[in-house]
């Protein structure tokens, strides 16, 4: 986990007041609250959280502004780069208020931390899947295990593979996906607030389930059926999952 996506997982978790984007995680000296972090997070992402380096937190916090080559903000470059933000096509915009309300719900809802940082990582894109990780320079087949022509991101993985469908429709939510190049995250940020928390929760769970099927099938050989995915995902409590072996993807 890089630091940058840490403190962002933080930042969209705990709201804006969150300025320090670490302090739950450290003691008053800068160090590491590691009982915090094994509670919050999945082991792999334990080890590599506890190996971040951590700065000298009574320096004063400094504002740079990437866009320019000093970092100093001017009219000139906020200009500039507005209409180089307006010009991209299909890019999806959303007020911090509305994206800090999104994750408030996700927070509040009765699911496991575990199933709150997946949907988190779904949203951001940066789940694991297999285009993914050749991004990263990982090699490894490029292919679905289920659909085997057919690339694995995170759309095919939570979306348009036809296994998924069956479990989305299959599901208490009953939804079926009819517009095939929106993104999962676009919709998932799209019709957040459409849903009861009881239903909340039950998407969440669903995402789970389906990412933990995926991940058996690749390393453990099994292909657990639609309804069973289904059932294991909403009857799992609270406190009962466990982390993923070494080899899984997070």
């Amino acid at each position: 986990m890089a630091f940058g996506e840490l403190t962002g997982f933080l930042n969209k978790g705990f709201g804006s007041g969150f300025e320090s984007g670490l302090w739950p995680l450290l003691e008053r000296k800068g160090i590491w609250r590691p009982g915090i972090i094994k509670y919050q997070f999945n082991n792999n992402d334990v080890e590599d959280i506890l190996k971040l380096p951590l700065h000298n937190l009574e320096e004063e916090d400094t504002s740079c502004w990437k866009a320019a080559k000093d970092d100093n903000y001017s009219v000139k470059t906020g200009y500039h780069n507005i209409i180089k933000w307006e010009a991209k096509p299909n890019i999806v915009r959303r007020s911090n208020n509305n994206d800090r309300t999104m994750w408030e719900k996700i927070w509040r809802s009765k699911v496991t931390p575990r199933q709150q940082i997946l949907v988190w990582k779904v949203v951001q894109n940066i789940i694991p899947s297999k285009d993914n990780l050749i991004k990263r320079g990982i090699s490894c087949d490029p292919f679905c295990p289920r659909c085997p022509t057919v690339m694995e991101d995170t759309n095919h993985c939570f979306k348009n593979s036809d296994w998924v469908k069956h479990i989305w429709y299959g599901s208490p939510l009953n939804l079926k996906f009819s517009n095939t190049n929106e993104e999962y995250s676009e919709w998932i940020t799209g019709n957040l607030g459409n849903f009861s928390p009881n239903n909340l929760a039950t998407l969440i769970k669903i995402v789970g389930g389906i990412w933990i099927s995926i991940n058996k099938l690749i390393f453990e050989g099994q292909n657990i059926p639609v309804i069973e995915t289904i059932k294991q995902a909403l009857n799992t409590p609270i406190n009962s999952i466990k982390p993923p072996p070494k080899t899984s993807r997070k």
